[in-house]
């Protein structure tokens, strides 16, 4: 009876014992899982920071490249026009006297004291043509 009872304590410590582990490994099975939650969140969000940020990075090569070729287009048409210009100017030594003009694209609305004819842009501004031909705004 003695052996009984002794066997019925050690298999209630026994079994206390393995509720009360039960109970801890559940938790720990718990917190992994929020762990590892936490960890594939954070490791998606990274991937989409990546994503963008690769994006962004083409498209701004592309731009780049685009202003690299505009302005190699914009160097050889310089280049050419420069060319043309030293051929014109060493062929051509004539001298003339022609006044550059420039058109009066806005509206007359009247003359000024001296007889000027004063004119209105199109953003509203008053200017009249001087004596070169050039646009001189009022204020």
């Amino acid at each position: 009876m003695k052996t009984i009872f002794k066997l019925l304590v050690v298999l209630i410590m026994f079994g206390a014992g393995t509720q009360t582990n039960y109970a801890q490994k559940t938790k720990k099975k718990a917190t992994k899982t929020r762990v590892v939650k936490k960890k594939k969140r954070a490791t998606s969000k990274a991937k989409k920071v990546a994503t963008k940020a690769k994006a962004k990075t083409k498209k701004n090569s592309k731009a780049t490249t685009k202003r690299r070729k505009a302005s190699t287009k914009k160097a050889v048409t310089t280049k050419a026009k420069k060319s043309v210009r030293t051929r014109k100017a060493k062929t051509t030594k004539k001298v003339t006297n022609s006044k550059r003009r420039v058109s009066a694209k806005g509206k007359a609305i009247g003359k000024d004291k001296k007889g000027r004819t004063i004119y209105r842009g199109p953003k509203g501004g008053k200017y009249y043509i001087n004596k070169n031909g050039n646009k001189t705004y009022i204020k």
